[in-house]
């Protein structure tokens, strides 16, 4: 079973709306549902955010214009199961007769406090009612021939009469005029909530005001088959225009701790895990952080998360993703790389690198109302949605687990796979002297095998007016190598950097393109904006053609010998002899016809 709708009679507010982009990636007028989340990642960008929602009207009045009640309703793809939703014990009435699965509910995003809105509800025109035997299910409202919802029914002699006594169900939406949408208000497949503060549907309330009026919906809620519904979803609006700023939910009591999930000065913490954010109302997701699409995230600028010491503070690039595509209200956050296990103590370390510190910044999270700026109130290309007021604080506590791992790279290392019960893969530090994950201990008078070798670093030791300068780390995230021809350690003091559970075995490696290729210093125009100078960059060059070496062995194809100082004398604007390859690689990158002999 599954959400076709939620609406409160001005429009839908599920699934949400999204303008679809062009082949080109602009924004056009087609307005498509989001019905999953590669429509979300198919069409969401910077200048095409999800679209808003519709509000209720301030007075109390019916889509039309006309004097009625205001009214939410959520329609499944199959008939419910009214038990699910609608209690009948004496009990319900103290939450709107209503079991909990689905909760209508108003919102104060400053205090945080929330609190359930009394009304009425209804499944196909039918509602529980108090009676002298304890509860009944009652049919209040029906569909008349035309199929809008009419409190009087048909004998079998096609004669009117009330449903019930003194027609209790005058005052549902349709019954006092009717509206575009009326007719899909009395079916089996739907879920009517009407306000009613003074028990009276002729007497017409309204939502409250200056609040999120929500409409939360969670998997308890089945079919008659038994279907159950797939995942939870949430319906916000407000009642007039929405000046409402988006905060991240607290927890109840004096605490009022931000409802990030793990937080709260959590401990022992998987270092694998992810980050749950929620939040008083659905946001627009890159104000969050970059969707989990596949490709590198880049920095929150709205959530950092942290761990560290105080000077080489790490900050956490992650992905974020909706728990579900109906809820934009609470997020995930994935982090690029896990987090430090708990590792030993030094007495200099003034940080625990398994505190992981969680900072929602003020003024950074929009939600989805399209507000016009003051500056130019008319140009729509200006709107943007509210934005939190207020910042959030919180931490966890890592257990054991995976290090962090800063190591050397080719061709400054030689990588080593293990076998064995652990197996995985280990680094050998040829270089010695850099600022790696590693034991921070250093005795300037007795040399410690296993103790960091990075204070012995020219530059360290020196300085020379270095800037910024470079100091000797004192946690195990900044400790240093241990020494040439040494394993590097992660930050929890482990030589074996990748083991169970990232891998099951190590049965074959192969070493991956260098990283003057990754970043392509090569000659301009062909590099990197840095615009560097390594001729033996260009991408031609970089071509990776492996052959067997041996038994167990892969390597480089054999490349004619002498070519790479040929291109490079060429690039000097030396003479040389004839070489039609370099000189036709001279040619390629500009260098011009320089072979004269």
């Amino acid at each position: 079973m599954n959400m076709i709708e939620v609406s409160n009679g001005r429009g839908q507010l599920l699934p949400h709306t999204i303008r679809r982009l062009d082949d080109l990636g602009q924004p056009t007028p087609l307005v498509v549902a989001i019905g999953s989340f590669q429509d979300l990642a198919d069409n969401l960008t910077g200048g095409n955010p999800v679209l808003p929602v519709p509000q209720f009207d301030t007075e109390a009045v019916l889509p039309s214009g006309a004097p009625g009640n205001h009214f939410l309703y959520v329609r499944f793809s199959q008939p419910l199961d009214i038990d699910t939703v609608l209690d009948g014990s004496s009990s319900g009435a103290s939450n709107s007769g209503l079991t909990g699965s689905v909760l209508v509910s108003a919102l104060d995003p400053i205090s945080g406090d929330s609190f359930p809105i009394t009304g009425r509800a209804f499944v196909n025109g039918q509602t529980y009612v108090a009676s002298a035997s304890g509860t009944e299910l009652q049919t209040w409202v029906t569909r008349d021939p035309n199929g809008r919802p009419t409190v009087f029914g048909l004998d079998e002699n096609g004669v009117q009469f009330p449903l019930q006594a003194g027609n209790p169900g005058l005052g549902f939406p349709g019954t006092e005029g009717d509206f575009n949408g009326s007719t899909d208000l009395i079916s089996p497949n739907v879920l009517v909530f009407v306000p009613d503060s003074d028990g009276s549907l002729a007497l017409h309330d309204v939502f409250p005001s200056d609040v999120q009026v929500n409409m939360r919906v969670t998997t308890a809620v089945r079919a008659q088959n038994g279907n159950q519904l797939p995942g939870s979803l949430l319906a916000s609006t407000t009642v007039g225009p929405d000046r409402l700023r988006p905060e991240i939910l607290v927890t109840p009591g004096s605490l009022s701790e931000p409802l990030i999930t793990p937080g709260g000065g959590d401990v022992q913490v998987d270092p694998l895990t992810t980050i749950r954010v929620e939040f008083t109302e659905p946001v627009q997701p890159l104000t969050v952080g970059d969707l989990q699409d596949g490709s590198p995230p880049t920095l929150s600028p709205s959530v950092r998360v942290s761990f560290g010491p105080p000077a080489s503070r790490t900050d956490m690039p992650f992905s974020v993703r909706p728990v579900s595509i109906f809820d934009l209200s609470v997020y995930e956050l994935f982090p690029i790389f896990n987090f430090p296990g708990s590792a030993p103590a030094f007495e200099d370390c003034v940080a625990d690198i398994s505190t992981i510190d969680i900072v929602v910044n003020p003024d950074t999270i929009e939600d989805l109302a399209q507000v016009p700026n003051p500056s130019d109130p008319t140009n729509p290309a200006l709107f943007e949605g509210n934005k939190n007021s207020l910042n959030a604080q919180t931490f966890f506590m890592t257990g054991e687990g995976p290090g962090v791992v800063n190591a050397p790279v080719q061709p400054d290392t030689i990588l080593v796979g293990r076998s064995g019960a652990v197996p995985g893969i280990s680094v050998v530090d040829l270089n010695g002297f850099g600022a790696s994950t590693g034991n921070p201990e250093f005795n300037m008078d007795f040399r410690i095998e296993g103790n960091t070798n990075f204070p012995n670093n020219p530059n360290v030791l020196l300085q020379n007016g270095l800037l910024p300068s470079l100091s000797a780390g004192n946690c195990t995230i900044d400790g240093g190598s241990a020494g040439v021809f040494t394993l590097t350690l992660d930050s929890g003091l482990n030589d074996l950097l990748v083991r169970p559970p990232l891998l099951a075995n190590v049965s074959d490696m192969m070493s991956g393109q260098a990283l003057d290729s990754v970043f392509n210093n090569a000659l301009f125009p062909f590099g990197c904006q840095a615009l560097g100078g390594q001729i033996c960059s260009v991408d031609g060059l970089k071509a990776i053609s492996a052959n067997d070496s041996g038994p167990n062995t892969a390597g480089p194809t054999n490349v004619a010998a002498g070519t790479r100082a040929r291109v490079e004398a060429v690039a000097a604007g030396l003479d040389y002899r004839p070489d039609p390859a370099a000189a036709r690689l001279a040619e390629e990158l500009g260098l011009g016809p320089r072979i004269v002999r």
